[in-house]
C-alpha cells in the first residue's frame, strides 16, 4: 500500500466518523433515538451528510467554505462522538463479535476502492464546471452573478460544497480523491451488513430494509469502477443518495408497520432535503419518497393532533432550513430560485440573460416516435440501450411477473409472513415519469432505474426469505456470482498507481474586456479546471464586475448583451488582448 493509498484511508475513517458525529447531534435535534445496532450508526452518516450540506448552504452565504469549515465541522462531529462514546464503543464491541466477516469485507473493499480513488478525474464536465465551482466556492462567498461568468456556474448544487470542505491540506485541489468515494465506502458498508443478515443462520429474523441493501451488492461493488468516482461530479453523489432514499422508505414502512414509534418520517425529511440540493433531476424523487413516507406513516400511525404536531412542525423546519437557503443561493448565482428553470425571476442586475427548464425533448418527438429507425437512434443518443438502464428494467419486468403468486403463497403460511407494502414504489414510479417528461437522458435518472429493480425484487422474495434458510443461501450465492461477474469484465480492476493522478494542466490566458475586468479564457478544450478565478470557456465583451475591483460584488452583463440569445459572444470575435 503506497502512502497516498493509506492518506485516503486516514481521511476517509476522520471524515466518516465526523459525519456520524454530525449525524448523532442531528438525531437529538430532531429528537430520534438512536439504535445501536450498526444499521442505526450508518443512518447517522448520512443524516450527518445531510446536515453537513444545511449547515454550508447557510456558511457560504457569508464565508468561504475555507480551513474554518472544515475546522468547525470537525468540532461538531467530535462533540457528537463524545457525547454518544459509550454506545458507540459498545456498537463497536458487539459489531466485531457479530458482524465481523461484514467488517473485514469492508477493510478488503476500502482498499480496494482506495485504490482506484487514486485516479484522478475522468468526466468531461469536471474541467468545464465541476473542478473551478469547488475553486469558487472554497476561495469565495456566495458570488451574485457567477451565471454571468459561465452558464454552468449558476447551478445551485450543493454538492460543490461538500467538495469544498475536503478540498483543505494534503487534498487541496485533490477533493475529487475523497469526496465520491467515502460516499461509495458508507454505502457499501450497509450493503454489506445487509449481506451478512442475509447470511446469518436461522429462518427469520431478516429485516426488509437488509435485503433492500443486500440486493445492492453487485452494484455497489461495480460502482468502484464508474469513472465519476474520482470526478467531482454530483451525478455520482445522486445515484448513491437516491439509493439510501429508498432504503430509509422501505426501513419506515417496515417500522410502521410494526407500530414502532421511530418511524416519523423526520429523518427522510432532511434526507430528502439535502438530496433536493446536490442537484435538481432529483428534486422529484426526493419530494415523492417524503411525501409517500408521511402519507404512509400517517395511514398507519394514525397519530393524534398533538402527536403529529411535533413531527409536522419539525418537517417545516427542515423544509426551510434546507430548501430556502437553497433557492437563495440559486437566486444569488442566477436570478432564478429553480435555475436553469425560467420560473419567478427575481429583478436583480446580475440575472441570466437567459433561463430555460430542463427538458430536452424535441418538438418533433412526439410526431415521429412511430418511426423505428428514428427511435432506436433517439434511444442510443441518450442511453436507453446501456446495460444500466437494460438490465434492471429487464430485472424489475421479470420479479414483477413472481410478486403476486409469491406474496399470494406467503399469506397461505401460518402466521402469515411478513410483506412491505408495494407503496414503496410509488416515488419511483413518480420520478422515472418525471424523468421521461422533463429530461430523458439515462445519466439524469440517477438511480431510479437499480432502485425499481430492488424494490421489485424485494417484494418479490421478501416472504420466501423468512420461509427458507436455502432461499437466502442461494440469493446470496447469486448477488456474489453476480458482482463477479459484472467485475471480470472489467480490464482495470487495480490502478497501477503509488500516488495520486493529477489532473489535466488548463490552458489559459490572461484576456482584458473593454470594462478593465481581466479574466483567464480557457481557450482550448472549455476547460479552466482548477486555473486562477476567475476563469471562463466564454468571452463576453459587455462582463463586468458590479463594483470595479471587487470580485466578491458579483458579475453582471451591460444591458445590450442580455438581448442576445446565447450566454456569451463568439470567441473569435470578442477577444481582446492582454494589457
Amino acid at each position: 500500500m503506497s502512502d497516498a493509498q493509506a492518506l485516503i484511508l486516514v481521511a476517509w475513517l476522520v471524515v466518516g466518523l465526523a459525519f456520524i458525529g454530525l449525524g448523532v447531534l442531528v438525531r437529538r435535534a430532531l429528537g430520534l433515538e438512536l439504535t445501536g445496532g450498526a444499521e442505526g450508526w450508518l443512518g447517522s452518516f448520512w443524516l450527518g451528510f445531510s446536515g453537513a450540506i444545511a449547515l454550508l448552504q447557510l456558511w457560504q452565504l457569508a464565508w468561504p467554505v475555507d480551513d474554518r469549515a472544515l475546522a468547525g465541522f470537525l468540532v461538531l462531529g467530535g462533540a457528537g462522538l463524545v457525547l454518544e462514546g459509550k454506545r458507540l464503543s459498545l456498537a463497536l464491541l458487539r459489531g466485531f463479535r457479530r458482524g465481523w466477516p461484514a467488517l473485514l469485507a469492508l477493510a478488503l473493499a476500502a482498499w480496494w476502492i482506495s485504490n482506484h480513488a487514486l485516479g484522478g478525474p475522468r468526466n468531461g464536465d469536471s474541467g468545464l464546471y465541476h473542478v473551478p465551482m469547488v475553486c469558487w466556492f472554497d476561495q469565495h462567498r456566495l458570488v451574485p452573478g457567477l451565471v454571468n461568468l459561465d452558464f454552468a456556474f449558476g447551478y445551485s448544487q450543493s454538492y460543490f460544497l461538500y467538495a469544498a470542505l475536503l478540498d483543505k491540506g494534503p487534498f487541496l485541489h485533490g477533493a475529487h480523491h475523497l469526496a465520491n468515494s467515502l460516499l461509495l465506502l458508507a454505502l457499501l458498508a450497509r450493503v454489506l451488513w445487509g449481506a451478512l443478515a442475509l447470511a446469518r443462520p436461522g429462518a427469520g429474523g431478516l429485516e426488509a430494509q437488509d435485503l433492500y441493501y443486500a440486493l445492492w451488492l453487485p452494484v455497489a461493488l461495480h460502482l468502484t469502477l464508474d469513472i465519476n468516482l474520482t470526478s467531482p461530479a454530483p451525478d455520482f453523489a445522486v445515484f448513491v443518495l437516491g439509493v439510501v432514499l429508498a432504503g430509509e422508505l422501505v426501513g419506515l414502512v417496515a417500522r410502521s408497520r410494526s407500530g414502532s414509534a421511530s418511524a416519523e418520517p423526520l429523518a427522510l425529511a432532511l434526507l430528502a432535503c439535502a438530496a433536493t440540493t446536490l442537484k435538481l433531476t432529483v428534486a422529484a424523487d426526493a419530494a415523492a419518497t417524503l411525501g409517500v413516507g408521511i402519507a404512509w406513516w400517517l395511514r398507519r400511525a394514525r397519530p393524534t393532533a398533538r402527536r403529529a404536531r411535533r413531527p409536522a412542525m419539525v418537517i417545516a423546519a427542515v423544509l426551510l432550513l434546507v430548501l430556502v437557503p437553497w433557492m437563495a443561493r440559486a437566486v444569488i448565482l442566477s436570478g432564478y430560485p429553480l435555475y436553469p428553470a425560467h420560473f419567478a425571476p427575481f429583478p436583480v442586475d446580475w440575472r441570466a440573460p437567459t433561463a430555460r427548464f430542463m427538458s430536452i425533448w424535441p418538438r418533433s418527438a412526439v410526431q415521429d416516435a412511430t418511426h423505428r429507425t428514428w427511435l432506436a437512434m433517439f434511444a442510443r443518443s441518450w442511453g436507453w440501450n446501456q446495460v444500466g438502464v437494460v438490465l434492471p428494467l429487464a430485472l424489475a419486468g421479470n420479479a414483477a411477473l413472481l410478486v403476486l403468486p409469491l406474496r399470494h403463497l406467503g399469506s397461505l403460511a401460518r402466521p402469515p409472513l411478513p410483506r412491505t407494502s408495494g407503496v414503496i414504489l410509488l416515488p419511483t414510479a413518480l420520478a422515472l415519469i418525471f424523468w421521461f417528461v422533463s429530461s430523458p437522458m439515462a445519466r439524469f435518472a440517477g438511480a431510479a432505474f437499480w432502485v425499481l429493480a430492488a424494490l421489485m425484487v424485494l417484494l418479490a422474495l421478501e416472504g420466501q426469505m423468512h420461509r427458507w434458510r436455502l432461499a437466502r443461501v442461494v440469493l446470496l450465492g447469486v448477488l456474489l456470482a453476480t458482482a463477479a461477474g459484472m467485475l471480470a469484465r472489467s480490464r482495470h480492476l487495480l490502478r497501477h498507481l503509488s500516488d495520486f493522478e493529477p489532473m489535466a494542466a488548463p490552458i489559459v490566458r490572461p484576456v482584458t474586456l473593454p470594462s478593465r475586468l481581466k479574466i483567464w479564457y480557457a481557450e482550448r478544450y472549455q476547460q479552466c479546471w482548477d486555473a486562477p478565478l476567475p476563469c471562463t470557456p466564454w468571452i463576453n465583451p459587455a462582463l463586468r464586475l458590479r463594483r470595479p475591483g471587487d470580485l466578491e460584488s458579483g458579475f453582471t452583463v451591460e444591458p445590450p448583451a442580455r438581448s442576445a440569445s446565447g450566454g456569451g459572444a463568439n470567441p473569435a470575435v470578442s477577444s481582446s488582448p492582454a494589457r
